[in-house]
């Protein structure tokens, strides 16, 4: 297989999205889970220096190198961004599902509340039971 820059866009974007899936899923810290995402910005910010110049501008009659060179590692970063924003919908959407069953286990009768509650709190509830038994 040849490595063309869709070839290589994919390859990121696999790379990016199981990195950010991982670290949305294991991290607790926001700015741990958003460095795939600032690995994306770095990489297109210099896309877009190298498409303006800044590091130097060549040229091969007609075609502009550095716009040519600018453009492919803008498409590569950009392929690979979208493997990392697919990764935060697929978090996002198993976020708002978690807390959709914990509101409905909630609600639900009093031996459901147990299952989303520490061991600690579930001894105060069996304890509260206990005492209610007693009293009548």
């Amino acid at each position: 297989m040849e490595l063309t820059p869709l070839s290589a866009g994919l390859a990121g974007a696999a790379a990016m999205f199981a990195l950010q899936l991982l670290l949305c899923f294991k991290s607790k810290r926001t700015a741990i889970r958003l460095i795939p995402v600032y690995l994306v910005v770095a990489a297109l910010l210099y896309a877009g220096a190298t498409f303006l110049g800044v590091f130097g501008t060549y040229s091969a009659g007609a075609i502009s190198g550095n716009e040519l060179a600018g453009l492919v590692l803008l498409l590569v970063a950009g392929i690979s961004a979208a493997g990392s924003a697919l990764a935060w919908l697929i978090f996002g959407i198993s976020k708002l599902i978690i807390r959709k069953k914990r509101k409905e286990l909630a609600t639900d009768a009093e031996g459901a509340v147990y299952k989303q509650v520490s061991p600690i709190v579930m001894g105060t509830f069996i304890l509260k039971a206990i005492n209610k038994k007693q009293a009548k």
